[in-house]
């Protein structure tokens, strides 16, 4: 057997990690347990701090650094620090800390290490780091008092600095995602303020100070359903009909998860599919039964969170009496509902165009109504928030308003008017590597195209550059690909994609094991099936902000300008994926044989026939029943936030020696209980008539 088609663990440690300045390497041992939360890295527990797990994340605690930096300067007076985007979705901090000299055991001196909000240029948690903090891999760490929520969104972390303290790393570097630093945030370089304690609003080039300060952080947690689809014996506490559903005809699995979040008695929920199809909120979990027809899930206060419609903030009033108003002392004077947090009323406060220039808070005055409050300052009822002074109060117990003359402008919430037409956001992906396929681009006279994945690949004519296609307004769609020398046709819809992602989540990742010359021709084939196949997989699992994926084999064309619509009249509320019925064969039994045998021809390499047939007995031992249906993934449509935990083990799937996605496909999809939609194999049906690519190779 040759070594690329070796199982790879589910979750690989990720091997010595260079450190590009001190010329020396530390083993860096993140271990994962794949199907049960667990803390990747021991949270610190620092004498005074206790265990600050937040129920509301996944349960796996990471650093933002993966390697250590050179500590090179301190010789500046002020604040400094760095730049980091969140944009994979929401996370939870529960750490700050800063690098820690090599040739140190501890740091000598205590400095406030700061994280702030780039919008509102506001403090969100800070913490003392200094010699008796606990030391992670050459950084030293204190746990925040409580865990900060981090929406997708800028921020700023830094550190008050003076000549003579402990060095930081200062230098020009260019950290890789995934290697050095985790691909979860984006590091965007350095900033600083010549003061300490002010925002650090000045910025440098972003490849300086890499390293500078550290964060512990895990994803926010999202409402998810079990994986069997039977059900638990229990007590029944509450017994919902389809008619007691929001829409009056039927509950989906979120709905009924969310009634158990919002009970004092619910520890877990099932959901019929068939029958009554009632939701049944339980308690006293029992002997579980393996009949299907069932999803269920333990209470997730997440669940309640996810169907709650988004907040709208209005200035609630408050104002001086002398200017117009009663001097409202709350916001239930005002008909409207009280902020209950400081960080929904720093974002309320952003909302209804505050220009914040100090947050208070919480904290307890007679004079300041309950909630959030901004001080009036020259604004009026008519100007709204125009004219505030921008200092933002959050309090938590009732005031009166300045005894009743009013002053503190009340910023409240009401319930979000739920729109007929939401905006939804959706991607389209595809894929081009080593040659194969077809999509709307042009090549160079100078391209390059290295020996192909699969024989009758039709090489590029002119006419492949004059297929139309069409993407309805606001859908973003991108093409990966390794082609050298692509040009971009002025009208193309898709945007080229270059950048190597493959090579930045290197957890249970064979790419980033093969990125050297010297590979055997088996392994410089599937190198290029893989870095295709991670775009179609392992990639829509990065990109949960999307509310859809559609991923497209190159041998077709999107020429669907209602695609949105389309989207949501097969995939309504409940459905997790849509896919293909493949077009002749009804299980991954009939399939094994074609398709080991095809994936040999393109290996060459004749054991992967007994490799899919391992996998395949494999699959039946875990569990797998070979009656779900045998799917055809050239095209498919994904809910990415729904699928995510799934398409991370289908990635891993698609490495074990046997690249054909389809044969692992309907057990990911059963072990995962996902609730797919099946349509026969007519994906004109979703991509617009015509769909078919005639440039495209044949399979």
């Amino acid at each position: 057997m040759t070594p690329w088609n070796t199982p790879i663990p589910l979750h690989s440690l990720r091997g010595l990690l260079s450190l590009h300045c001190v010329g020396w390497r530390v083993l860096l041992m993140v271990l994962f347990v794949y199907g049960t939360p667990t803390v990747a890295l021991s949270k610190l527990k620092a004498s005074t701090n206790a265990d600050l797990l937040h129920p509301q994340d996944d349960g796996v605690v990471l650093p933002y650094w993966l390697t250590r930096y050179q500590c090179n300067r301190n010789s500046f007076n002020g604040e400094t620090g760095i730049v980091l985007g969140n944009e994979a979705g929401p996370i939870w901090v529960y750490a700050l800390g800063r690098a820690v000299p090599v040739g140190q055991a501890t740091l000598r001196h205590t400095s406030v290490v700061k994280i702030w909000d780039e919008l509102a240029e506001t403090i969100l948690a800070s913490v003392e780091v200094g010699p008796n903090s606990a030391i992670q891999n050459g950084y030293a760490m204190e746990s925040l008092s409580s865990a900060l929520y981090l929406p997708v969104g800028d921020y700023r972390l830094s550190q008050n600095t003076w000549r003579g303290m402990d060095p930081w790393p200062d230098s020009y570097h260019a950290p890789a995602r995934g290697a050095d630093a985790s691909s979860l945030l984006t590091f965007r370089g350095a900033c600083y303020a010549r003061r300490a304690g002010e925002y650090p609003s000045q910025t440098f080039a972003f490849t300086k100070g890499a390293g500078m300060l550290q964060l512990n952080f895990a994803r926010a947690k999202v409402c998810r359903k079990s994986i069997p689809n039977g059900w638990y014996e229990g007590t029944y506490d509450d017994v919902l009909a389809p008619s007691d559903s929001p829409n009056g005809n039927v509950w989906t699995w979120t709905q009924c998860a969310a009634k158990c979040a919002e009970s004092s008695k619910c520890e877990f929920w099932t959901l019929q599919l068939n029958g009554a199809q009632s939701c049944m909120l339980m308690s006293n979990r029992g002997i579980y039964h393996d009949t299907g027809g069932h999803y269920s899930g333990v209470k997730m206060a997440v669940c309640a969170e996810a169907t709650t419609a988004s907040a709208t903030y209005v200035i609630g009033g408050g104002y001086r009496a002398a200017s117009g108003r009663s001097a409202e002392a709350s916001c239930g004077a005002a008909g409207h509902q009280d902020i209950t947090t400081l960080h929904e009323c720093q974002s309320a406060a952003k909302q209804v165009g505050i220009a914040i220039t100090e947050t208070v808070g919480p904290g307890t005055w007679h004079q300041v109504p309950y909630g959030c409050t901004v001080q009036q300052g020259t604004a009026t009822p008519e100007s709204g928030a125009v004219g505030t002074k921008g200092r933002v109060h959050f309090s938590t117990t009732p005031g009166d308003n300045n005894g009743g003359m009013g002053g503190y402008v009340l910023i409240c919430k009401q319930a979000a008017v739920v729109s007929d037409a939401p905006t939804v956001r959706i991607a389209v992906f595809s894929a081009q590597f080593g040659g194969r396929d077809r999509i709307q681009y042009r090549l160079g006279k100078d391209a390059f195209v290295e020996e192909l994945e699969d024989e009758g690949f039709n090489r590029w004519t002119e006419s492949s550059d004059q297929i139309g296609e069409q993407l309805p307004d606001g859908v973003d769609a991108f093409l990966f690909t390794d082609m050298i020398n692509v040009e971009r046709k002025e009208d193309s819809p898709w945007q080229f994609i270059f950048a190597r992602q493959f090579e930045e989540l290197c957890d249970d990742n064979v790419l980033c094991l093969w990125n050297h010359t010297n590979l055997t021709r088996s392994q410089k084939s599937m190198q290029r099936i893989l870095a295709s196949k991670f775009f179609k997989i392992r990639w829509v699992a990065e990109n949960t902000h999307y509310d859809y994926i559609v991923w497209m084999d190159g041998k077709y064309l999107l020429r669907n300008p209602m695609l949105t619509e389309t989207i949501e009249k097969y995939m309504g509320d409940s459905i997790d994926m849509l896919v293909m019925r493949h077009p002749t064969r009804n299980s991954v039994a009939e399939e094994l044989g074609p398709a080991s045998q095809r994936a040999a021809q393109i290996l060459a390499d004749d054991s992967v026939v007994q490799q899919a047939d391992a996998n395949y007995k494999r699959y039946k031992h875990e569990g797998f029943f070979d009656t779900t249906g045998l799917f055809d993934s050239s095209m498919y449509i994904v809910r990415p936030a729904r699928v995510r935990d799934m398409f991370i083990d289908w990635w891993h799937e698609v490495q074990q020696g046997v690249p054909r996605d389809q044969i692992s496909l309907s057990w990911m999809i059963q072990k995962h209980g996902i609730n797919v939609y099946s349509i026969g194999r007519f994906p004109c049906a979703i991509l617009g008539e015509n769909c078919q690519n005639p440039h495209a190779h044949k399979r």
